[in-house]
């Protein structure tokens, strides 16, 4: 049984690439006006095969794997009620976790994810796609494969020199675990949980910038699957949203939770 005395946690999931430290500015503009999360616990662990790939990379990479890792996770800083908040990779991480019906966890908020792909042709070619991207990764430098990877099109809004920092930013990253990780968590080897999302009571909000044309389509279509997910579009903003505008990203946190802390009440 879930302990309700122990002060609640957010945890933050970062996506690919990434690392904890990128949610630095949210909990800071948190911090700024803590009335709500004053006694939270804040986590924002490394993903496996990010940061220090050697401490945490699972033998074997796969969603079920990385679910056994936040569990433990959770389990080793003695977390029992928490909220997942993840970004991109880290958002599917997240509601994987959540189709689980894990004990304890209060709430979802994630931005800019996909739910899954529902067809087996789809499935397959993002396969096909992270394999190569994989490949990439091991075998070619990572500045080089960096640049190649803020290319595609969900970074469009980007500007050069933003994609210039991003390369630098990452460049000190192991390619081989990044490619364990991209293969082994391919968007076409995740389930497709838009049955759970469909049927789910647990509270649910989902994040993404408007300038990210995909990923709105996504959030209109998530919001047409459960009337209770409550669904947020930030202006001006690409793919990244909490690192575009960290002030309405974080906006939206405290609303969430705020809603989800007077339903566990």
């Amino acid at each position: 049984m879930t302990d309700q005395s122990a002060a609640p946690a957010l945890v933050f999931l970062h996506g690919f690439l990434g690392s904890g430290n990128d949610w630095q500015t949210v909990i800071a503009q948190l911090g700024a006006d803590a009335q709500d999360t004053a006694n939270w616990q804040i986590h924002t662990p490394d993903l496996p095969g990010h940061g220090l790939p050697a401490a945490n990379m699972p033998e074997q990479v796969d969603f079920d794997a990385i679910d056994r890792w936040l569990c433990r996770y959770l389990a080793e800083h003695q977390i029992q009620r928490y909220l997942l908040v993840g970004y991109s990779l880290g958002g599917r991480i997240a509601m994987y976790h959540g189709s689980k019906q894990p004990t304890g966890l209060q709430g979802l908020i994630v931005e800019s994810c996909h739910p899954g792909l529902a067809e087996v042709p789809a499935q397959q070619q993002r396969i096909e796609a992270d394999q190569r991207w994989s490949q990439r990764f091991a075998r070619q430098p990572i500045h080089t494969v960096l640049k190649q990877w803020y290319q595609q099109s969900v970074f469009a809004d980007l500007s050069p020199h933003q994609r210039q920092q991003l390369v630098a930013l990452r460049s000190h990253a192991w390619g081989n675990s990044l490619a364990t990780m991209l293969n082994g968590l391919s968007l076409g080897k995740q389930p497709d949980l838009r049955p759970w999302l469909s049927d789910s009571a647990l509270p649910i909000f989902y994040i993404y910038g408007r300038q990210d044309k995909k990923f709105a389509d996504i959030g209109n279509q998530i919001a047409q699957l459960n009337a209770a997910i409550r669904v947020h579009a930030i202006d001006d903003v690409g793919h990244n949203t909490h690192h575009a505008d960290p002030l309405q990203f974080t906006q939206i946190l405290q609303q969430a939770i705020q809603v989800i802390g007077k339903q566990h009440d």
